[in-house]
């Protein structure tokens, strides 16, 4: 049902009964106010406001008893559905995307207690120990850099260049050099990094609607393990050892069933298909924003994880 813009104030009434949801979305140049009725049912009835919606919607319930729900609205169109999976026809996908690539490669875990030097105005990482990765694969990917007690910047930085392959002790990042920048630590093989972090908004997807995951991604081929991973919320619904593998094309739906439950494919499938294993349940609650993160963990030196491309669609 849909309430439409009007110049003056509308009072809209509408019934949910017991263990129903009610689905709202308010579209317009004005705030649309959702309030409903007290537990304690009282003569005339009291309400308490539930919600403040501007170009959003949000679904509210269930209830152990019957509500009335009642909606405020005046410069905006406001649609609004009840029952145990409400839709609305009106809510726009939500996506987000990221298209720049982004490269992980690791040196060997002797790569420890670091110092760095200037190289030409760039950052040059050195240790005593070597770094185990070569020229053609490591240069033009990115290492992760922490800096402890400095001004220095977490983060993925591109390698420019090596000292010499395999047996080196130094690698140039693109990172500005400065002093004061702290003490680095590299993350090395065996470590996992987050590739990719996204804010999901919170109340995107609605009961009965999903989150669409699509992405790219290439690797290093070989026999190394090569780990990357999803999550959601914290919740973990894909992890895939890319052994003797050169790429892959995730595509994976998360439902939300309502009630803190979301609903996915097992946790080793990348897409649509059959699987030997059972569907997973995340607890989740998609009225909260959520971060959902994409990690790599190369186990060997001088392999490259790219996330080449990531697509988040979140239908209500």
């Amino acid at each position: 049902m849909f309430i439409y813009p009007s110049d003056v104030s509308g009072n809209v009434s509408i019934a949910v009964p017991r263990g129903e949801l009610i689905s709202i979305s308010s579209q317009g140049n004005e705030q649309s106010f959702v309030w409903g009725s007290r537990a304690t049912p009282t003569s005339p009835l009291e309400f308490d406001q539930l919600a403040t919606l501007f170009n959003a919607a949000q679904t509210f319930g269930p209830w152990d008893y019957p509500r009335t729900i009642q909606i405020l609205n005046r410069q905006a169109t406001v649609e609004y559905a009840v029952g145990a999976s409400p839709r609305l026809n009106s809510v726009p996908p939500l996506v987000l995307e990221n298209f720049t690539p982004v490269s992980l490669v690791e040196p060997a875990d002797t790569f420890i207690d670091l110092t760095y030097e200037d190289d030409g105005g760039a950052v040059k990482l050195v240790s005593e120990g070597e770094h185990g990765l070569t020229e053609a694969i490591a240069v033009g990917a990115s290492v992760y850099v922490t800096w402890a007690t400095g001004t220095g910047v977490d983060g993925l930085y591109e390698v420019t260049a090596l000292d010499t392959d395999t047996t080196g002790l130094e690698i140039t990042i693109n990172y500005p050099y400065a002093l004061g920048l702290g003490t680095p630590t590299v993350a090395v093989a065996g470590d996992e990094v987050t590739l990719a972090t996204v804010a999901l908004p919170a109340s995107s997807v609605g009961v009965g609607g999903a989150l669409l995951v699509e992405a790219e991604l290439s690797f290093t081929e070989n026999a190394d393990a090569k780990v990357f991973s999803m999550e959601l919320g914290g919740e973990q619904f894909l992890s895939i050892n890319a052994v003797n593998q050169e790429s892959v094309v995730v595509q994976r739906t998360l439902r939300n069933l309502g009630a803190g439950e979301v609903l996915t494919g097992p946790l080793s499938i990348v897409g649509p298909g059959f699987s030997g294993n059972p569907l997973l349940t995340l607890d989740l609650d998609l009225t909260e924003a959520l971060d959902f993160v994409v990690t790599a963990d190369p186990a060997v030196a001088n392999n490259v994880v790219t996330l080449r491309s990531l697509r988040l669609t979140a239908e209500f």
